[in-house]
């Protein structure tokens, strides 16, 4: 007859009479995770009209509008996870835990209109003659989404993980950066 415990870290195997106790250590290798991504953004902006009072001799009155941006995403996700035993520098002496890098690289594309909206104004009591007033934004139809990220989570505090992440948004004369910082507790 033979009876098999399995436990962590240990094992203890018995068959028969005959019983004995292994210990070892039991490492997980990881590899890289590559994930494409496809997505398909709607967002709708709308903005009240608003009329300026007391703001000079003149005051402006902004028309009421509402745009829709479709956009898609075309890329790759990529990230790992290290298992951080012993020290690795003076620096990091006390870090072990898990530790989860990320990089991501997609396409952004706008599609159906909606980059360029405007906003439309007059002057309140202003003759007819100087007629509406437009003020055109001009997002950029395309560009490359860059992002990089680090999380943390302790191995003797295993409920808290700590991340960073920085997000950027590349094109012709058009540079948007993000910096986004997490702290998480698991609750269960």
């Amino acid at each position: 007859m033979e009876k098999l415990h399995v436990e962590i870290g240990d094992r203890l195997i018995a068959i028969g009479n005959v019983k004995r106790a292994a210990l070892g250590e039991f490492s997980e290798h990881r590899g890289l995770d590559i994930a494409p991504v496809f997505d398909v953004d709607w967002a709708l902006v709308k903005r009240p009209s608003f009329t300026e009072t007391d703001a000079a001799p003149v005051n402006l009155h902004v028309e009421a509008a509402k745009d829709s941006v479709t956009t898609i995403r075309l890329g790759f996700d990529l990230g790992t996870s290290w298992l951080k035993k012993g020290y690795w520098t003076d620096f990091l002496e006390s870090t072990d835990g898990v530790w989860q890098p990320s990089l991501s690289v997609k396409w952004r594309q706008v599609v159906g209109g909606g980059e360029s909206r405007g906003i439309t104004s007059n002057i309140v009591g202003a003759p007819p003659v100087t007629g509406m007033t437009t003020v055109l934004s001009d997002d950029a139809k395309q560009g490359i989404e860059i992002g990089a990220g680090v999380w943390f989570t302790p191995k003797m505090a295993n409920r808290v993980s700590i991340g960073a992440r920085y997000d950027a948004f590349v094109w012709t004369d058009v540079v948007s950066h993000d910096l986004l910082g997490t702290v998480m507790y698991s609750f269960f």
